[in-house]
């Protein structure tokens, strides 16, 4: 948790099996549009919101339908 301070109040893609971030961006928008400029496809990630100071983190890419 602590290595994802830097990420707090932000959207971050995790790959797969979560041991790497593809991408992170303020808006989920912007974050669909980071992950596909690194070749991944948005099937292949886990989305989720980082807050730390809200225990109700926002999980899954719901907000890109």
């Amino acid at each position: 948790p602590e290595e994802l301070r830097g990420y707090d109040r932000q959207w971050v893609a995790f790959n797969a099996d979560g041991s790497r971030i593809v991408a992170h961006a303020s808006e989920i928008a912007e974050l669909a549009d980071c992950v596909l400029a690194t070749g991944e496809s948005l099937n292949s990630v886990v989305i989720e919101r980082i807050e730390f100071d809200n225990d109700d983190s926002s999980c899954g890419g719901a907000e890109l339908s």
